[in-house]
């Protein structure tokens, strides 16, 4: 994954100094706290970015529409969750 983030960044996109990147990483809810601490112990170590926020896919999604609240339920290959987004005033 490293390899291919680098080329991502490097080629794809053009960034010449990583170091000034701030991470947006989408992430899913049945990842474990484990594979985050590796991904970003990756991207901080070895790529030196900036800084890191993992989201949930499901609320990005409700954000996207202008909602905070609601019932997300995306469905793909091989997985399907709902997910409840509710804002807390």
């Amino acid at each position: 994954m490293r390899e291919l983030w680098e080329y991502a960044l490097e080629e794809s996109l053009q960034i010449t100094e990583i170091s000034n990147c701030n991470f947006l990483m989408i992430d899913s809810v049945v990842n474990s706290k484990q594979y985050k601490q590796k991904i970003a112990e990756i991207l901080f170590e070895e790529i030196k970015i900036q800084s890191l926020l993992f989201m949930n896919s499901a609320t990005l999604s409700l954000f996207s529409t202008g909602e905070t609240t609601g019932l997300v339920i995306e469905s793909g290959h091989g997985l399907s969750t709902v997910t409840p987004v509710f804002e807390v005033n």
